[in-house]
């Protein structure tokens, strides 16, 4: 209900526009034209597949984005049953999902960023399944089964933001770490399968685009790097008051709470930790799982070159710090 209110409010905007016009025609042009764009194909895939039953109307165009965001609100959901808290936290998880600004705000554009959130949710979620069971936890399902769901969402992730490449690295330290201190050297070896695979899914766009001719990719030179303040903004900013203006006096002591918010998150993590809570290995999974990409982001923007990442890149890694 909250992501329908006003979902056709607001006037389609410069890039929803751009959504419908890469989203025209067949498949065969889908794929050109995006070989030259800044964004891989899948969600202009599913966008024009959608249209063909939902119309092109505002409504219409976002109401792709905003199933995405529904998804992403049950992975959540089964992103935190599966620490072993209990469905009651589990489905207070989804409630703080459902009812974020940064979340809805997303949800109601028509852009890719909701795909990719929930994509990130997904392979988070597989991929900690499968880890979990390698130590011993409860599954019904083979191992097999939840590494080769991480390898469908990790290669569809890339194949929907390329930015999602820092989400599978963040994940493949966390776990390349754990299976390592615990000299699980088959471990090892599965999941550099799993990243082999997922690499093998991914270079069939990677070649087609090289061969189409110069894109966008790199055309980014008018970017500075982020600040340090940039990089910590998303915890007093983008997590709880969405893309909400920052002149208003009042909007200080939203901020001022949202970073003391924050504190007690992390503070609760290093509590689970000391205690030895059954829940300390979730605990640490969520918090790098959300500091991580941040970081890298802002390491390869200093390092490398510029990312766009402004108020986009938190929605990625928004669905593991509201878990």
């Amino acid at each position: 209900g909250m992501r329908l209110w006003g979902l056709a409010r607001e006037p389609v905007w410069l890039d929803e526009a751009y959504s419908v016009l890469l989203s025209e025609g067949t498949p065969t042009r889908i794929l050109q034209a995006n070989a030259k764009d800044v964004h891989p194909p899948a969600y202009y895939l599913g966008l024009a597949d959608w249209r063909q039953g939902f119309g092109s109307t505002p409504a219409g165009i976002r109401g792709y984005s905003l199933a995405w965001s529904l998804l992403g609100v049950v992975l959540v959901i089964l992103l935190v049953a599966s620490f072993g808290t209990g469905w009651g936290t589990a489905a207070l998880a989804g409630l703080l999902v459902a009812i974020n600004p940064l979340d809805i705000y997303f949800a109601q554009e028509a852009r890719m960023y909701s795909q990719a959130s929930a994509l990130g949710a997904a392979s988070s979620w597989a991929l900690w399944r499968w880890l979990d069971g390698r130590s011993g936890g409860g599954s019904k399902l083979a191992p097999g089964v939840w590494l080769a769901l991480y390898v469908c969402t990790g290669a569809l992730l890339l194949q929907t933001l390329y930015l999602g490449a820092f989400i599978l690295l963040a994940q493949g330290c966390f776990v390349l770490a754990s299976l390592l201190a615990r000299r699980d050297s088959r471990g090892v070896l599965a999941y550099a399968g799993a990243g082999l695979f997922t690499t093998l899914m991914v270079l069939p766009w990677l070649a087609y685009m090289l061969t189409r001719g110069p894109h966008k990719l790199g055309r980014l030179d008018w970017l500075s790097p982020p600040s340090l303040p940039y990089l910590l903004s998303p915890f007093f900013r983008q997590f709880y008051t969405g893309r909400m203006a920052a002149e208003a006096t009042y909007h200080h002591f939203l901020f001022l709470g949202a970073a003391v918010i924050s504190l007690v998150a992390l503070a609760t993590v290093a509590l689970a930790c000391r205690r030895q809570s059954p829940f300390c290995r979730g605990a640490i999974y969520l918090a790098w799982m959300t500091c991580a990409p941040l970081g890298m982001v802002f390491l390869a923007s200093h390092i490398y070159r510029p990312i766009y990442s402004v108020a986009r890149f938190p929605v990625l890694v928004l669905p593991t710090f509201l878990a």
